[in-house]
C-alpha cells in the first residue's frame, strides 16, 4: 500500500503532454425530455422515436425511464443497436435511472452500467466511427400488446463537447 496522486478524465495530468477531451472537461449537459403515448393493441416492432442525440455524446447518469402500466416490454436504444439502454418491462407502472451504477444487474432491466458511461452514442449504436450529427434515440416494442392512454417518459440527459 502507498499514497497515491491520480488524475481523473477531467484533469491534465501533469507530467504528460496528452490534452484532455473536452467532453470530459468543459462539456455542456443537455436532455431530452420525451413522452410518447402508447397506442392500444400496439404490438412487437412498434417504435416510439424518442429524440435526437449528438453521436459524440455520452450519456450521464441522471437519464430515467418512467411509464405507466402500458402492457408492453420496450427496449430504448438506437436503430443499431435497439437495446443499448436496456430492455425494460412496461406490463405494471414503474421505471428508474437507466444506469444504476451502484448495482448494474438491476431492475428497471439493464446491464448498462458504469463502464459505459465513457462509449460515445456512436460507439454504442454498433457505428465503427464517429459518423458526425445526431442519432435517433427509439423505444422499440419487444413483446405485449399497448394499453390505450398509457405514457412513457423519457428523460436522456447527456454531455455534448462544447
Amino acid at each position: 500500500m502507498a499514497v497515491e496522486t491520480r488524475y481523473g478524465s477531467g484533469y491534465r495530468d501533469p507530467t504528460k503532454l496528452d490534452p484532455i477531451n473536452s467532453i470530459n472537461r468543459c462539456a455542456e449537459l443537455r436532455a431530452v425530455n420525451s413522452t410518447v403515448e402508447v397506442g392500444d393493441g400496439d404490438e412487437p416492432g412498434s417504435r416510439y422515436f424518442i429524440g435526437y442525440v449528438p453521436s459524440n455524446g455520452l450519456m450521464d447518469t441522471g437519464s430515467m425511464v418512467l411509464w405507466d402500466a402500458c402492457g408492453v416490454t420496450a427496449s430504448l436504444g438506437f436503430k443499431g443497436n435497439p437495446n443499448a439502454f436496456g430492455t425494460y418491462d412496461m406490463t405494471a407502472a414503474g421505471g428508474g435511472p437507466i444506469a444504476d451504477v451502484l448495482s448494474q444487474d438491476t431492475d428497471p432491466g439493464t446491464n448498462y452500467g458504469i463502464s459505459d458511461l465513457d462509449e460515445p452514442f456512436w460507439s454504442q449504436a454498433n457505428q465503427s466511427r464517429d459518423p458526425g450529427g445526431e442519432l435517433e434515440l427509439i423505444l422499440t416494442v419487444d413483446a405485449g400488446a399497448g394499453v390505450a392512454d398509457a405514457k412513457i417518459k423519457v428523460v436522456f440527459k447527456f454531455f455534448r463537447q462544447g
